[in-house]
């Protein structure tokens, strides 16, 4: 990142005042930090709400794996870091589903990928949190706005 001097100047060069400068980038810099706070609280709630395997796997790799048990079995899904096609659907079938995006599923273990959560402007860790939430508590809505 610049230095504050160099922001400032840099924003001088563009036809701010001295004064009008050094304001936007206070305020740059205070909203960079809010939003680095906010990361770092939905690390930690995230982290409360892990097993200390999926907390390894995040740590190390940005994802976690969670089951999921229903009637008709134990479904694995992964969740990665991110908010686009993040969530995994690993090695079974959808149940209930024969197509996804307008192709027939095969029978076949594989992975599909999913994209359903919360409005946006949220940090990732929280994100991945209402992921997991909406999954384990009620999979069939989710694979429904997901599909």
């Amino acid at each position: 990142m610049r230095s504050r001097a160099a922001r400032i100047a840099s924003l001088r060069a563009a036809g701010l005042t001295a004064e009008a400068a050094a304001e936007a980038v206070e305020t740059e810099i205070a909203r960079q930090a809010s939003i680095q706070r906010a990361e770092q609280r939905a690390e930690q709630l995230l982290h409360s709400q892990l097993t200390p395997a999926q907390i390894e796997t995040w740590d190390a790799g940005r994802y976690f794996d969670i089951e999921v048990r229903t009637r008709r079995g134990v479904y694995t899904w992964r969740i990665e870091e991110g908010r686009d096609h993040n969530v995994q659907l690993i090695g079974t079938p959808i149940p209930g589903q024969r197509y996804l995006y307008g192709k027939e599923l095969a029978v076949r273990r594989a992975t599909y990928f999913f994209c359903a959560g919360p409005p946006g402007g949220i940090p990732v860790a929280d994100f991945v949190l209402a992921q997991k939430l909406w999954l384990e508590s009620d999979m069939k809505e989710f694979l429904r706005i997901a599909l």
